[in-house]
């Protein structure tokens, strides 16, 4: 027979694991009402035991910090590190990745220095642990290397992201999403730094990373081949830029329909290459494309729209289009 306190405790596991999966899900605002039930429910039932508390707290801190509900998530990473350090101790595992977990929350609202601080601090705790904590030390050096790059500080951001590739190939390999997410984040560094040249050439290996993992023609291909092709676009390679677009675009429609707004990403990549060409003619209805899309998915008065609308009236000045072909 079943008694109650084994219940509770199968209840507590399972909102725990939902708490996990909504996240993924980016189902920020259930998670955060399935993480304070949680919290509560482990306030009540389990009140001495801190283990339960420091999973309750982290996971609480982890959904308001996804949910973009910093001031929260603040309260309760420090409570997770305050239960994380009197369970498993200063220099556990489960401490660092406390301090690390912190340390995003302070990277997402720019304080840097105390982002800099856990992060050290975390890292210092994964030596000490070997080969168990690779891939810990791997996601902290990502983080890490992004506080560098917010603070100018190019050259040491560039080693940590290779660092953070390297391990994350080592213990992952090289075909695991992990991998394929840590070089992506290094190929998006250079672009960010004007070194274009080595992006281009880690936006190639994804694309044939990706093409061998997923095929042609799959959804995950079209943010590398625009990120590719822009890179082509700066280097004003304009041929390559073209064909790459292209190819975004077709996978785009394919995998999302004609006019789904992630259609329009390209729509604009691929216009803006034609308009700096001064190719207008061809320009014009991407354009004009992406701006009807737009216009049935958002308000009136959305960024993107205005955006859009500005650029299609650009556009219509080189063109000579007339105000009745403007309204067609």
């Amino acid at each position: 027979m079943v008694n109650s306190n084994d219940n509770q405790k199968e209840l507590w596991q399972t909102l725990n694991n939902d708490v996990i999966k909504l996240i993924k899900e980016s189902k920020f605002e259930k998670a955060i009402f399935t993480a304070e039930r949680l919290l509560k429910m482990t306030e009540e039932t389990f009140p001495g035991n801190s283990k339960h508390l420091y999973i309750a707290n982290h996971i609480l801190a982890q959904a308001y910090l996804s949910g973009k509900k910093y001031e929260p998530a603040e309260i309760f990473f420090d409570r997770a590190l305050e239960f994380s350090r009197q369970v498993f101790g200063e220099d556990s595992i489960e401490t660092a990745r406390t301090l690390s977990n912190f340390a995003r929350l302070y990277i997402k609202t720019e304080k840097y220095d105390d982002a800099k601080v856990l992060l050290l601090q975390a890292i210092n705790i994964y030596k000490k642990h070997g080969q168990q904590a690779h891939w810990d030390m791997a996601l902290a050096f990502r983080n890490l290397a992004k506080v560098y790059t917010a603070e100018g500080k190019f050259d040491q951001a560039e080693q940590l992201f290779k660092q953070a590739v390297m391990l994350t190939v080592k213990i992952k390999g090289k075909d695991h999403p992990n991998s394929f997410s840590m070089l992506e984040d290094l190929g998006n560094f250079y672009k960010m730094n004007n070194k274009y040249y080595q992006a281009e050439a880690i936006y190639q290996k994804l694309l044939k990373l990706a093409e061998s993992k997923w095929g042609p023609e799959h959804s995950q291909l079209g943010r590398i081949l625009n990120n590719l092709a822009t890179v082509y676009k700066i280097q004003e390679k304009y041929s390559e830029a073209e064909e790459t677009y292209l190819r975004a675009l077709t996978i785009a429609e394919m995998n999302y329909g004609m006019e789904h707004p992630n259609v329009v990403n390209t729509l604009d990549n691929l216009s803006a290459l034609y308009e700096i060409q001064n190719r207008y003619t061809e320009a014009e209805p991407l354009c004009r494309r992406a701006k009807v899309i737009l216009e049935k998915n958002y308000p009136p008065n959305h960024p993107r729209v205005t955006k859009v609308k500005h650029r299609l009236e650009n556009i219509h000045k080189h063109n000579n289009t007339s105000e009745k072909q403007r309204n067609l």
